[in-house]
């Protein structure tokens, strides 16, 4: 296992915001219990669990003494991670996702490039696991020196608006606390009024502010495919606050973020597709929103062509228009 720089002197805070997620609590404390890093703080925010999940933290934290855990009445992901941002005491702070699970050299590889490159925000890669996924017996990393580094501000929000390599969850990035701290609304930097999208709010928010990013490849987090999570539950009106990406783009200073807007008028392009999917999917009808997300994606869907990082999105571009209307126009009546 790896070795941190500096001498671990700096405190990692994780916060995690759970909800009913008691069967998946034993593959995220076996994450925890075996992570290499040691200097770290774990704040636990009990959305108003209905199951065990509370009663679990409860006996997890009298266990350890660097796990807090603070309960709360439901209402939801955003506020019960602003509750933990404002509980932390740590310099740097990462946002895991309760049923999800990560390599023990999670947070000693992120630390290390982090302060090795002077950066405002550590990413590493990620892979997809199944559902009944278990917490596996990683093999041991070696160093790599694979890591890229990004020093202009535009050029970090080009490549986290293009989605790829960078992902659009905070799961897989460790941020700097004074840089989030420039952000005049710190610590409330979820928004409440967004259900949808509202890790990719917050991203656009705290990555507007970094001079510096540092990027690794190594697949350090499992992100578990499960039904029921926020990312997957079925469609309703609280899926069209995705729309609230879009409105946030659009305040992007110009000035700085010059290659960025058409980046950021692509995001707003694959929002609509995805809106477009999912109510195509559900049975939800509502006339007026369908014809504002077709309307909204035609308007954006030239920007995606010109969105050169973007080539997987790039190619389908001539074959994404028919398809968006054949889907959607059953919802227009």
């Amino acid at each position: 296992m790896l070795k941190c720089l500096a001498m671990e002197k700096d405190l990692i805070s994780l916060v995690i915001p759970a909800y009913n997620v008691e069967p998946y609590l034993t593959d995220l404390f076996l994450s925890i219990k075996n992570l290499t890093y040691q200097n770290f703080e774990v704040i636990f925010v009990d959305d108003g669990s209905t199951d065990k999940t509370g009663s679990l933290l409860d006996e997890f934290a009298k266990a350890n003494s660097f796990v807090r855990v603070f309960h709360q009445k439901n209402a939801g992901v955003s506020s019960a991670r602003n509750k933990g941002l404002s509980l932390i005491k740590g310099a740097f702070v990462i946002f895991v996702d309760p049923d999800d699970a990560f390599h023990p050299d999670f947070l000693s590889i992120l630390y290390n490039n982090i302060i090795k490159h002077h950066a405002d925000v550590a990413i590493c890669g990620y892979k997809k696991v199944k559902s009944n996924f278990s917490y596996p017996a990683f093999k041991p990393l070696k160093p790599s020196n694979k890591q890229i580094i990004y020093d202009n501000r535009d050029d970090i929000m080009c490549q986290y608006l293009s989605i790829r390599p960078f992902f659009w969850a905070t799961s897989n990035k460790l941020y700097r606390i004074t840089t989030l701290k420039k952000i005049p609304q710190y610590p409330n930097l979820f928004s409440l009024k967004c259900f949808d999208g509202e890790d990719a709010l917050f991203n656009t928010l705290a990555l507007s502010y970094c001079e510096r990013a540092v990027f690794t490849p190594e697949q350090l987090y499992c992100w578990r495919m499960r039904k029921g999570s926020a990312t997957h539950r079925s469609f309703d009106e609280k899926n069209l606050t995705l729309l609230m990406n879009e409105d946030f783009l659009k305040t992007l200073d110009q000035s700085v973020f010059i290659e960025a807007q058409d980046y950021a008028h692509a995001k707003a392009c694959i929002d609509n597709i995805i809106l477009l999917f999912k109510f195509a999917t559900s049975r939800y009808k509502n006339p007026v929103a369908a014809k504002t997300i077709y309307a909204n994606f035609k308007n954006e869907l030239p920007y995606l062509q010109r969105a050169e990082r973007c080539p997987l999105y790039c190619r389908f571009v001539p074959l994404i228009k028919p398809i968006a209307y054949l889907m959607i126009r059953h919802k227009f009546n």
